[in-house]
Parts: structure tokens; C-alpha cells; sequence
């Protein structure tokens, strides 16, 4: 039978609390985790199985899931299947005394279905790396754990009320020039603050946007949004530019280049300061289409950013046959390839594919001093992530960019 636990004992009721689950058929690994994560906050199921964890995913909407390789008769690559399939979207850990190709392929497989990942651990584990990823995990889902079983709560006139009145607000994520240190832009990121449902994290708004019709009306307004917001920051004197991510619908709309282009005119914004970032997935739909829609883009003087490369299966097709001015590094190669030789290689294999294109390059989710150092070696240009800052308010990237031009 599945376990769980409260913070003192197996059969305590479990306080509001963000949920866990431990799948491991090593007993005493699962309570020294479960100690662990009782530490920090969760209230942890714990699985022995993958038959087991099954019952436990279909029982609970889970913020994080640490994860054996290694199951007995089963393996954890089921236990990610089987949460993809569910429509769960946890934070992923994978631990294993398997090699580390082995573990970061299980980390890709995990991506390609489409759920997040903190990372890998090798067996024996280190308890305080465990914590510091399960910190991690908590800082990337802002607000889903705090407020159980809100998915079920939040409706399509929930968001839709929140489009109208304005309170699906961007935040930015910095990116900086890795040689100088230097802000070189920022990445708009969708955030909710209901007065109702408090912190609505994005993968459940964005979720119920898309189920009900909403996702034009969301993209919309976002984007309107920050391109009103960077008018604010006078990004032509100041240099500082604005991406923002395409959703799989606007690749189907041939009127998208034209609205983009109308809103910047109608804030005074230089086409050249605004990057759409586009993924691999949002253009496999329609490879014409959204061939007709990204040139016209360019042609209007918007630059287009190959976002996540690296992780789908068309990405040199895609930089063929398309006009992309940026390649991002997907953060699964970057995170690791201070200490991966694999993961290093293949960044230096992309950086010197994009400049063979004469692309510039921003690399995701660095997260530690030498990561930076090693990619400003290898002659990545910009770098984004939690080493440099976390998302910010237009109030304080305001106050950032105020300090930067008194500098």
C-alpha cells in the first residue's frame, strides 16, 4: 500500500502544507528523505512502487516528486509517464545510482512529456543537495503550494474577469552581457495575484486560458502589458530590451505581425527592442504558416529567439528555414555543463553553430558563478537566471536600470 506522512507521525493529519511525493523502494531512503522534506515545508506521500505511486498521482495533485530510477519490477521512467499522462505538472528530482548520461536522459524524457525538473542526484545521496534542490523546486512554483487543490478552483470567468481588469501582470527576468555584467534585457513572464484565489501560478491560469478559448485574449494583454511598461523604461536611450514568449496560437493568426506591430506604435517602441521567443513545439503545427508569420515578423524589424534549443527534433531544420536573430540555450545543458563534459560539449557545439549564423545567444537558467564563468569562456553572449536575479516588478527593474545608467 502507498505511505504517507504528516510532520510527526504516518497517521497524523497533514497541515496545509506543499504536497510530495517520495517514489523509492528503499525504505530507509524514503524516510531520510521524507525528514528532509518535512524540513522544508512539505507533507510527503511516500511510494515503493510504480504501481503504488500510480495511486498516488491519480489521488493528488503533487508540487514536487523525487524519483528513483531504479524500481524493482518497474522503473521511474513509467512514474513520468504515467504524470504526463495524468495532466500532473510537479516539480521532477531524479535520483539514481545510474550513471549521469543515464539520469539526464531520464531528465530529457521528463521535458519531451512536458513536466518541469529541479535536476539529478546520484545515489548515495548527499541530504543537504537534497534540500537545497527541494528549496529550488519551491522557489520555481511561486504560490501552487500554498493554496491545495487551486487548479480546481479557478474558472474561465476567474481569468477572464482577470484579463479585463488587468490583473494577469508581467514580471521580468533579467538577462545580462556574461562579459560585463551588464543588463542587456529582460524575459516578460506572466504572473496572477488574485484578490480572490491569492498566487495563481501560471501552468494552472495559463491551463484553464487555453481549455476555455482565453489564450488570444491572455497574449494579448500580456503583451500589451510589457510593451507599455518598456516605454516606461525609454528602452532606445537605455538599450535595455523586452522579450516576450509566442504561444502556439499566434503562429496560426496571420494577423499577429500586424497587431505586434500596432502595439508597438501605439506606445512609441522601436521594433528592434521587442525578441519573440519562439519554442520548437509551436512550430511543428504548422511549419508554412508559421514560416509566413515569423518572416513577415522580421521584416517589420522584430528579432526572433529560437527558444530551448536543443531539446526538440527539428532544430537545425528550424534554423534553416527560418529568420531567427537569438538561439537560447535550453537550461538543461546549461546547468550541468560545469560539471558534465557531455552538457559542455554541446554548448559549445550550439554557440558556434549560432555564430555561424550570426546569431547572438542567451544562455537560461544559470544558476552558480561558474556556470557564468564558463559559458563567457566558450563565448555565449548574454546569460539569464536565479544566479543573477529572480523575476523582478517594472518597479524594481526601474530602480535596476536607474542604478545601471548612474553607474
Amino acid at each position: 500500500m502507498p505511505h504517507s506522512i504528516g510532520p510527526d507521525t504516518a497517521h497524523a493529519a497533514p497541515p496545509l502544507g506543499r504536497p510530495l511525493l517520495i517514489v523509492d523502494d528503499d525504505r530507509t531512503q524514503r524516510l531520510l528523505l521524507a525528514q528532509v522534506a518535512q524540513r522544508c515545508g512539505f507533507v510527503v506521500d511516500m511510494a515503493a512502487s510504480v504501481a503504488e505511486a500510480v495511486d498516488l498521482i491519480d489521488q493528488r495533485d503533487h508540487a514536487t516528486v523525487i524519483l528513483d530510477l531504479s524500481l524493482g519490477e518497474g522503473d521511474g521512467v513509467e512514474v513520468l509517464r504515467h504524470l504526463a499522462a495524468a495532466g500532473r505538472h510537479p516539480s521532477v528530482l531524479v535520483i539514481s545510482g545510474f550513471d549521469e548520461r543515464i539520469r539526464d536522459a531520464a531528465v530529457r524524457f521528463a521535458m519531451t512529456v512536458g513536466l518541469s525538473t529541479v535536476g539529478t542526484l546520484r545515489k548515495p545521496l548527499s541530504l543537504a543537495q537534497v534540500r537545497e534542490h527541494l528549496l529550488k523546486a519551491s522557489e520555481d512554483r511561486p504560490g501552487h503550494e500554498r493554496r491545495p487543490g487551486i487548479a480546481a478552483h479557478v474558472t474561465a470567468d476567474d481569468v477572464a474577469l482577470a484579463i479585463e481588469a488587468g490583473e494577469i501582470r508581467p514580471v521580468y527576468q533579467p538577462k545580462v552581457h556574461l562579459a560585463t555584467g551588464r543588463l542587456a534585457g529582460v524575459e516578460a513572464l506572466a504572473r496572477w495575484n488574485s484578490p480572490r484565489h491569492g498566487v495563481v501560478p501560471p501552468d494552472v491560469f495559463v491551463g484553464v486560458a487555453e481549455q476555455a478559448g482565453l489564450a488570444t485574449a491572455l497574449t494579448r494583454a500580456m503583451l500589451r502589458a510589457a510593451v507599455r511598461d518598456a516605454a516606461t523604461w525609454e528602452p532606445a536611450s537605455t538599450g535595455i530590451g523586452l522579450a516576450v514568449n509566442v504561444p502556439p496560437f499566434a503562429l496560426d493568426d496571420l494577423a499577429w505581425p500586424d497587431h505586434v506591430e500596432a502595439e508597438l506604435a501605439a506606445n512609441g517602441v522601436p521594433p528592434g527592442v521587442l525578441t519573440l521567443e519562439v519554442t520548437e513545439s509551436t512550430l511543428m503545427a504548422d511549419f508554412v504558416r508559421a514560416s509566413d508569420i515569423l518572416t513577415r515578423l522580421r521584416i517589420k524589424g522584430v528579432a526572433l529567439a529560437l527558444d530551448d534549443f536543443g531539446t526538440g527534433y527539428s532544430s537545425l531544420l528550424s534554423l534553416l528555414r527560418l529568420p531567427f536573430s537569438e538561439l537560447k540555450l535550453d537550461r538543461s545543458f546549461v546547468q550541468r555543463c560545469d560539471e558534465d563534459p557531455y552538457a559542455l560539449k554541446i554548448v559549445r557545439a550550439m554557440l558556434s553553430l549560432a555564430r555561424e549564423f550570426g546569431m547572438s545567444t542567451v544562455a537560461e537558467g544559470i544558476e552558480s558563478q561558474p556556470v557564468a564563468d564558463l559559458l563567457r569562456e566558450c563565448g555565449c553572449d548574454l546569460g539569464q537566471g536565479y544566479f543573477f536575479s529572480r523575476p523582478i516588478s517594472l518597479v524594481e527593474l526601474q530602480a535596476m536600470i536607474g542604478r545601471q545608467r548612474a553607474a
